[in-house]
């Protein structure tokens, strides 16, 4: 043989031999990724991923797979998941099961347990942690939460501020109704006072009409007191309270005329509460309108009913006396025409309404309706 021939032999063998190793190497062919670990018995529900530059990213929630990679000629195979066990496995399948990996970074090796020239495969394996787990999730936690006891915190802060704010307005309003209607009715007790000790000889009759009236309006000071005090309690801001002071009031009132006074009320408004300011004006209505009956309806029925509705209460208080004329109503009638003025001005107070009709010799209707 000449040397050319045995040159071109050698290069041929050779060219065999470099061949024959470079086919001999395991690599990646394809990755399942399975719902559970279950799923490889459904080959239905598998979802097939191909890893990115020798990786691939798993969710913390479908940690099961199944990796297959091209087989050698030994059909013996050694892998191993760093980080995950510190063994070497042995199997005879072109596929490797993983199920339910924890969350973390893993480097998977596979080589040929029969030939060490076998080029191994290696996969990176990463599984996302959940949120919960994350460095971030606490701090982001925590100053969630600062923030919600900070904003929780300023709202109380402004709840405590209005409610102080409300409380000074209702010393404001009791300190300027103490000091216009109790300080002139005071003062005018003190005049009387005085005039009865110069007339008591001279005059006994006119003495005696003064110290009946120092009698009722201390009477009346005594009441509106009373009246300050119980709008101020909050034991007394149900409806069923309200009611039952009405039933005082109208018994006290009539104690001494053959007048019925019916109040009747809806469950539907008895299980409702009112805060101070409605309450004091709710109640200051319905006792002016029962005095308005008592000095000038001449009535024999007085039928009060309380209703609501829509949102709505609804005061109705009818009585079967001898009416007026609304339109002709004289301004010189002070009780009378104060004290229709007095109810509208409280029915706005309370941002509702306020209607009386009334006819001669048929009667009056006083309608108030808040929220």
């Amino acid at each position: 043989m000449s040397h050319y021939k045995k040159n071109l032999l050698h290069f041929f063998c050779f060219f065999l031999y470099l061949n024959a190793n470079a086919q001999e190497r395991i690599s990646i062919e394809r990755i399942v990724v399975l719902e559970n670990k279950n799923d490889f018995q459904n080959p239905t529900k598998k979802e097939q991923i191909k890893p990115i530059n020798s990786t691939i990213s798993l969710d913390y929630s479908q940690n099961s797979l199944i990796i297959y990679f091209s087989p050698t000629t030994s059909a013996r195979y050694l892998y191993q998941l760093k980080n995950f066990s510190y063994r070497q496995f042995e199997t005879k399948n072109n596929h490797i099961l993983f199920t339910n990996l924890p969350n973390g970074e893993y480097e998977l090796s596979i080589t040929d347990a029969a030939n060490t020239n076998v080029e191994a495969a290696y996969l990176k394996i990463v599984v996302e942690s959940p949120i919960w787990l994350r460095w971030w999730f606490l701090p982001m936690m925590f100053c969630y939460a600062i923030i919600l006891i900070a904003i929780l915190l300023y709202f109380l802060f402004q709840y405590r501020l209005r409610q102080q704010i409300r409380t000074q307005l209702i010393r404001d309003n009791i300190a300027r109704d103490l000091h216009d209607d109790m300080g002139s009715y005071l003062s005018s007790i003190s005049i009387l006072s005085q005039n009865v000790e110069k007339m008591i000889e001279k005059d006994p009759e006119k003495a005696h009409s003064s110290l009946k009236k120092i009698g009722e309006t201390a009477r009346y000071v005594m009441d509106t007191m009373g009246d300050i005090v119980w709008s101020v309690n909050p034991n007394y801001d149900s409806i069923d309270q309200i009611i039952n002071r009405m039933h005082d009031f109208s018994n006290e009132l009539f104690f001494n005329q053959e007048v019925l006074v019916n109040i009747e009320a809806r469950d539907a408004v008895r299980k409702l509460n009112l805060s101070l300011e409605k309450k004091r004006d709710f109640f200051l209505i319905f006792k002016e309108a029962l005095n308005n009956i008592y000095k000038y309806a001449d009535a024999s029925t007085v039928n009060v009913h309380l209703d609501y509705a829509e949102n709505k209460i609804r005061l109705s208080i009818t009585d079967n006396g001898k009416g007026f004329d609304t339109e002709s109503l004289s301004e010189n009638r002070t009780s009378g025409g104060n004290g229709l003025k007095n109810m509208k001005a409280r029915a706005e107070k309370l941002n509702g309404t306020f209607k009386i009709t009334s006819q001669l010799g048929s009667g009056t209707q006083i309608l108030v309706e808040f929220e």
